[in-house]
């Protein structure tokens, strides 16, 4: 988003997001916890505030999860590891409603390497924070779905590699794929996601 403040009277993006139930906007440059909590009406938010560096000009980073209220009024959806850097963890207990496993969503904005962001932290990189975080929630909830999604700034990890999906062609995602499974090194996750390409029709 490069800071949602100057979304806050586009009449035209609001109108395009309220198009979706479930969203998750990353880089909102929010200041403070709860900063964009009235941005849509008719949606509950969720969201993680990057702590601005004093050296910094504008804060950077920040998630934002608007989730629609009919939703949020089944009583099914709740936060989890608020405590948790860099992103929004919300648990759906689908189970409760349908006859399916319940889903955890991880959705996360990481700062690239060599930023400032890493200078007063012991990890230097945040894909290893991500993935000590997916591992405690698949050792607290081991019989959920996963679903990771957000800015991971893949590009200054993986400099010669495509990080975004450019048309249809599955061999392309396929890839995508399978970069993801390199960065995570999670062997749950490699097993759910080569499970899911098995029912992929080439």
């Amino acid at each position: 988003m490069c800071g949602l403040h100057k979304f806050i009277d586009n009449f035209e993006v609001k109108s395009f997001l309220c198009n979706y139930d479930i969203m998750v906007l990353c880089e909102t440059w929010s200041k403070f916890k709860g900063e964009f909590d009235n941005f849509l009406s008719c949606y509950v938010h969720f969201d993680y505030a990057h702590h601005m560096k004093c050296n910094s000009i504008r804060n950077s980073g920040g998630v934002s999860v608007f989730i629609r209220s009919n939703m949020a009024k089944l009583n099914i959806i709740r936060r989890l590891y608020d405590e948790y850097d860099n992103c929004v963890v919300v648990y759906f207990e689908l189970s409760t409603l349908f006859t399916c496993e319940d889903v955890i969503m991880y959705l996360t904005y990481i700062s690239p390497e060599g930023t400032c962001y890493y200078d007063d932290k012991e990890q230097k990189n945040g894909i290893f924070s991500m993935q000590s975080n997916i591992e405690c929630i698949f050792t607290d909830h081991p019989n959920t779905s996963l679903f990771i999604a957000g800015d991971l700034n893949t590009s200054s990890r993986f400099k010669d590699f495509l990080d975004y999906k450019p048309d249809d062609n599955m061999f392309h995602i396929l890839a995508l794929l399978i970069m993801m499974l390199v960065i995570l090194t999670i062997n749950v996750a490699v097993k759910t996601v080569f499970e899911e390409i098995t029912l992929v029709s080439f």
